[in-house]
């Protein structure tokens, strides 16, 4: 131990007389070690990282699937079937995470929430800090208000630590809820991903529904009816498949007995699938362990880690040419100690406490450095579908993460160097430099060997960068056909958010020219679909006698094409003599035209698609849909006034100037228009 101690003493003192050799090669750790703990932070947060449940033993993800997907949700009636009919479970649980808005006077914003089963938290065996949990009483739907319970970051940033909170009245979705208690600090939902901010029964979400009718007097008598019951209601009694499941095994039960107990309530429930072939399959999954859906992508967790790595690696290199040309210098130093008595493995050893204490400074600095760079990134991730900053965090995992591959890189640039220093006979080092010719050769050799490792690191590196920029420059060149600079957005989905009003086109309409008035504006539109938000929205169609084919599409008003600088290359655009009472119209992309109809003008041409022909009366440039850089496919538009049961649809907003100095004003003309979304904020979104 006094001998170790002797080791870190002189090598601290070494590493002092060479300040600059220390800076550079303390830098150049840190580096590497903060890009890579930077990088597993968030691939830990997504792909490995299990549920923070502190009693995790016996509970299992349940699955209600088929041979095609075997990772799918259940029914609501499905699942009360697996929870009466199984005796495996002490108890099973379901969950799912709808859009949820909260109202706070004139505010309004949206929340992460889980809509549960009353059953939830005795199931993880969660203790309430504050107040109780839901129990299967809150389920029942009756006269008494609806419970809720907040979480304790919710309870702290949003609630300011109210000490009176029970019983305090949050406003969810336009109704009234009572807040029954507040959840372990610990304790953020199921989704490591996304920090959970309140619990609800599912019942009582399925049945809320604000009352008040659209503010649109020439909807129609239908419509107004649909204002009596909530779509999310229909949920309860429905096939869809929406819910997610989780179960605690009975003590002594184990995994097989209840697989097989599963199976059996699966073989005798509904898929919800007309199909004959789609048979009900019930897969169970250890909830300590990583998500089974999360787990099939672990692979492109491992590559982004192996190209990191590489990063890693040519800071090691940097290092250990550094330290092989240190060792060189230090040869006469190292001929005396051998001389006086000091073994060859004695100097490897002092080399490589050097290097271990170069590497604990370099991870030390990394660590510090990784920090401050993870709540960077997640300042600028937009909040909203990504919902990424619950879970990524420096937690004890990347510590560990940063503290082994510290000692790795001291092995990597320490050892090496270290043992190619005395491959020589350092006592000749004392005489002529002529006498140490072969080991200076050889020490060459290492460095040629180190040069070489490094342009292959990076070489890799950089053909994986050109290959991004390639791909980044075909996105560019799509995206020149669309313009996402300028833009606010507002979701005008009621039943997404648990209302049932609908409109009619005068009502849109009337929207549209509201907005559209307002000084410094310059165009404004309404679609079902957000570009570059990853979501989907598909039809079958059948062109010219093929089989179905499954087409994107997005369902658009007026100004669409306007709004986001999308140039139409062939025919017109919708307008207002396109209505139910006329033809049914849609407008392609220019990949689609050439793909159905190559060499052709594919104006005139028809489709059919739910049920009815359209005809193509447009062509416009092929542009981004899903994501940004991706390859165009065919795409679609259809027109919002003859598809005016979409359930969602969205404005969309061109500015003149920055976009958040114009939504007071938009705000105030939609507040005059329609009722309940007037609070709702609209966001100037980063496309």
């Amino acid at each position: 131990m006094n001998s170790f101690l002797r080791d870190i003493s002189f090598g601290i003192r070494m590493l002092r007389k060479s300040p600059g050799f220390t800076l550079v090669a303390v830098i150049s750790l840190a580096v590497g070690i903060g890009v890579n703990s930077t990088v597993f932070s968030f691939v830990n947060a997504i792909f490995f990282k299990p549920i923070s449940i502190s009693n995790s033993t016996g509970l299992v993800y349940v699955f209600a699937g088929d041979q095609r997907n075997r990772y799918r949700n259940t029914s609501y009636l499905n699942y009360i079937e697996f929870r009466k009919q199984n005796d495996v479970f002490s108890g099973l649980a379901a969950y799912a995470a709808p859009p949820m808005l909260m109202t706070t006077g004139e505010h309004t914003e949206a929340i992460n929430s889980e809509v549960v089963s009353g059953n939830y938290f005795s199931v993880l065996d969660v203790s309430i800090h504050l107040g109780r949990p839901l129990t299967l009483e809150d389920e029942q739907i009756s006269s008494t208000e609806p419970a809720v319970v907040v979480s304790d970051a919710f309870w702290r940033r949003r609630l300011n630590a109210d000490p009176d909170i029970l019983q305090r009245k949050l406003i969810l979705n336009g109704n009234s809820f009572s807040v029954i208690g507040v959840a372990p600090a610990n304790f953020a939902g199921l989704d490591s991903t996304v920090s959970t901010d309140v619990w609800i029964p599912i019942t009582r979400w399925a049945t809320i529904i604000r009352t008040t009718p659209p503010a649109d007097n020439n909807a129609t008598s239908d419509k107004n009816q649909a204002n009596k019951t909530s779509r999310n209601e229909s949920r309860l009694v429905s096939s869809e498949n929406w819910l997610s499941m989780i179960g605690r095994l009975k003590p002594g039960t184990s995994f097989e007995q209840a697989q097989t107990a599963l199976t059996t309530i699966a073989s005798r429930l509904q898929t919800g699938n007309q199909a004959a072939e789609a048979k009900l399959e019930a897969t169970l999954s250890p909830a300590s362990a990583v998500h089974p859906e999360i787990s099939e992508e672990s692979p492109v967790a491992l590559l982004i880690l192996a190209v990191t790595s590489l990063i890693l690696m040519i800071c090691c290199v940097n290092v250990a040419s550094l330290m092989l040309a240190r060792a060189a210098a230090r040869q006469k130093e190292f001929a005396v100690r051998i001389a006086l008595g000091s073994s060859r493995g004695r100097l490897v050893r002092q080399l490589l406490t050097e290097a271990i204490l170069l590497s604990l400074l370099g991870g030390i600095l990394g660590f510090l450095l990784s920090y401050w760079t993870t709540r960077t990134v997640l300042r600028l991730i937009p909040t909203g579908d990504l919902g990424l900053s619950a879970g990524i965090a420096i937690d004890q995992r990347v510590l560990w993460f940063s503290f082994v591959i510290s000692l790795l890189t001291a092995l990597i640039f320490g050892l090496l160097p270290a043992l190619n220093s005395f491959r020589a006979d350092l006592v000749h080092s004392l005489a002529a430099d002529s006498m140490s010719f072969g080991g200076v050769r050889r020490k060459i050799n290492l460095r040629r060997t180190l040069v070489v490792v490094q342009i292959v690191a990076s070489l890799v590196l950089l053909i994986g960068d050109g290959l991004f920029l390639r791909s980044f420059q075909k996105g560019l060149a799509i995206g020149e056909n669309f313009r996402s600079d300028k833009i606010l957005l507002l979701d005008l989905s009621p039943s997404q958010y648990g209302y049932a009003a609908s409109y009619s086109a005068t009502f849109y309409r009337e929207l549209l020219n509201r907005v559209g008035a307002i000084p410094g504006v310059e165009a404004v539109t309404l679609a079902n679909l957000i570009p570059l938000t990853m979501n989907r929205s598909t039809v079958n169609a059948r062109i010219d006698g093929r089989n179905l084919e499954s087409l994107q599409r997005a369902v658009i008003s007026e100004g669409y094409f306007q709004t986001l600088r999308t140039p139409i290359v062939r025919g017109r655009d919708f307008d207002k003599s396109d209505d139910n009472s006329s033809r049914k119209v849609v407008i392609i992309n220019e990949i689609m035209a050439r793909t159905y109809w190559p060499g052709e003008n594919p104006l005139g041409k028809t489709l059919h698609m739910s049920g009815a022909p359209h005809e193509i009366i447009g062509v416009v440039k092929d542009s981004a849909y899903n994501s940004f850089g991706k390859t165009s496919e065919p795409y679609l538009y259809a027109w919002l006034y003859q598809r005016l049961d979409d359930e969602k649809v969205s404005l969309i907003v061109r500015t003149a100037t920055e976009p958040r100095t114009m939504i007071a004003s938009v705000q105030r003309e939609i507040k005059e228009k329609l009722e309940f979304a007037y609070r709702w904020e609209l966001s100037s979104p980063t496309l």
